[in-house]
C-alpha cells in the first residue's frame, strides 16, 4: 500500500479545501492520496524552442485497473507562485471533457479488459494547442477539477521551481 507523507496529506485534511471536496462528493474517507508536483526551470538552450508536444495531454486514472477512474476530483494546491504563461502551470482545455470521454469510451470497447495502460497508445485526439489554458497560480490557491478534464504541465521557461500538491 503506497504510504502518504503525512505533510502532503495534511494540506488538504486541515485545510477548506477538504470540506469544499466533501461538499461536492461526500465523505472522502481515509484513502486519499497525494503528491508533490515539481517542475523544474528548462535549461537556457531549450528555453527558447517552440514546445514539440504542446498538445501531449492527458487524463487521470487510466492505470486504474479495470476501473479507469480510480479517483473522482483532482485537487491541486500551489505552493509558488505561476503569475503567467510557462511557469510550469497546470494547462488545461475547458470543454474537451467529451472528447476525451468518447475517445476513452472507444478504447475500452476494442479493449475487453478495460485497461489501458500507459505503454499502450491509444487514439488520442489532437486537441489545439490554442484552445488550451495555462492557470495561473498565486501560493496557497486550490484548483478543483474533473480527473478527466484533458491537461498537461506546461513548460518551465521562468527561472523558478514551481511546487505544488
Amino acid at each position: 500500500k503506497f504510504r502518504r507523507p503525512a505533510e502532503v496529506y495534511t494540506l488538504l485534511n486541515d485545510s477548506p479545501a477538504h470540506r469544499i471536496a466533501e461538499q461536492l462528493l461526500g465523505n472522502l474517507g481515509p484513502d486519499v492520496g497525494g503528491q508533490v508536483a515539481l517542475r523544474f526551470p528548462l535549461r537556457a538552450e531549450r528555453a527558447s524552442r517552440p514546445d514539440k508536444d504542446a498538445d501531449r495531454w492527458h487524463i487521470d486514472g487510466l492505470r486504474g485497473g479495470a476501473h479507469m477512474s480510480p479517483f473522482q476530483l483532482l485537487l491541486g494546491v500551489a505552493l509558488s507562485e505561476q503569475p503567467g504563461d510557462d511557469c510550469g502551470n497546470l494547462q488545461v482545455w475547458p470543454g474537451y471533457h467529451s472528447t476525451a470521454f468518447e475517445a476513452v469510451r472507444r478504447a475500452r470497447q476494442v479493449r475487453t479488459s478495460g485497461i489501458i495502460s500507459p505503454e499502450e497508445e491509444w487514439e488520442r485526439p489532437r486537441l489545439p494547442i490554442d484552445s488550451s489554458v495555462q492557470v495561473r497560480l498565486c501560493p496557497g490557491d486550490v484548483v478543483l477539477a474533473h480527473q478527466k478534464l484533458p491537461h498537461a504541465v506546461g513548460l518551465n521557461r521562468s527561472p523558478n521551481i514551481r511546487y505544488q500538491v
